[in-house]
């Protein structure tokens, strides 16, 4: 009796509420309940995203020290090779007497003292892994070289856009910039000088090694850790340029000789490494792509460093 009473009421009931306003109120009930919900899911999401960008920072940091720390224990072991090559007693004995003899390069005095440079340099040379070592006299002219495709500039003086490699060697140790060896197929080159000084303590000469890039590059270009779209870029800055002296991940054209305009509204953190700052954060790449990067400076080379990674990934 009681459940035909319930069962007449529910008809009633559904009778008189019109369901058009149930449809209105589980709209109603649903929204209310998915604000909320899409709140709070808004706020994980951001909250993912600040601890995901903040993982790659933290990331790239690492990174970048590491790349740092092994250029500058490169070089420093290239400048540990010029200070001791630059003491040795044959140098000192033979650099004079080669000066003295260049115009009679057959006098036994002149192959005398070649041959006992060519036994020990160009050990030095393969051994150290440096595509030549050359001795230039007190005014700059080549007097010797390790390299025998190089024996035709004896005489010569080091071409314009490296003289400062003799000028800036004979103070102490110098290391130049990276440039195109106008003499071998414009392949990048680095060359490093100091000077020599002779038994009495005078300075008879410069001793200038020539660095063969491809080893630093690759070094440079190890992109562990840098995942689909991260690398890290090598900049110098030239005047009122930032000049990139590694291959580009995203650019298939050589890199030496590419440049971006210092106050250019793109490639920021690469600006700021060759100006000499260190930081981090969001910027635009050469690419006018959002990227996440951080950027330091290797006062001994004067190079500034940027390891950066696509925003989007």
């Amino acid at each position: 009796m009681k459940y035909k009473k319930i069962k007449k009421y529910l008809k009633l009931r559904d009778r008189i509420i019109d369901p058009s306003l149930r449809s209105k109120s589980t709209i109603v009930f649903l929204l209310a309940s998915l604000v909320p919900i899409l709140f709070f899911s808004f706020i994980v999401i951001e909250m993912a995203k600040i601890e995901i960008e903040r993982n790659s920072l933290d990331s790239l940091k690492s990174i970048s020290k590491l790349i740092v720390r092994k250029i500058e224990s490169h070089f420093g072991e290239r400048i540990s090779d010029i200070r001791v090559a630059s003491e040795y007693y044959n140098i000192k004995t033979n650099l004079p007497i080669l000066g003295r003899n260049l115009r009679d390069k057959q006098s036994s005095s002149y192959i005398k003292a070649k041959t006992m440079l060519d036994n020990q340099l160009k050990t030095f040379v393969k051994s150290y892994k440096y595509h030549d070592l050359m001795l230039l006299d007190g005014e700059g002219q080549i007097v010797y070289t390790a390299q025998k495709l190089h024996q035709k500039h004896l005489g010569e003086r080091l071409p314009e856009n490296i003289s400062s490699v003799f000028l800036e060697g004979r103070k102490g140790i110098y290391i130049s910039q990276v440039v195109k060896n106008i003499h071998h197929h414009q392949m990048p080159q680095m060359y490093i000088s100091a000077p020599v000084q002779g038994f009495n303590g005078l300075q008879i000469g410069v001793i200038v090694l020539e660095i063969d890039m491809s080893g630093t590059i690759n070094m440079i270009n190890d992109r562990t850790g840098l995942k689909d779209t991260g690398e890290t870029l090598i900049g110098a800055r030239e005047g009122e340029k930032a000049v990139f002296i590694n291959p580009l991940r995203h650019d298939s054209a050589p890199s030496l000789g590419k440049s971006v305009k210092l106050g250019a509204d793109y490639a920021f953190p690469t600006q700021e490494a060759v100006r000499g700052n260190s930081g981090s954060g969001k910027s635009f790449d050469y690419r006018a792509e959002e990227t996440i990067a951080v950027w330091s400076y290797i006062p001994l080379l004067r190079w500034g460093v940027v390891a950066k990674i696509d925003q989007n990934e």
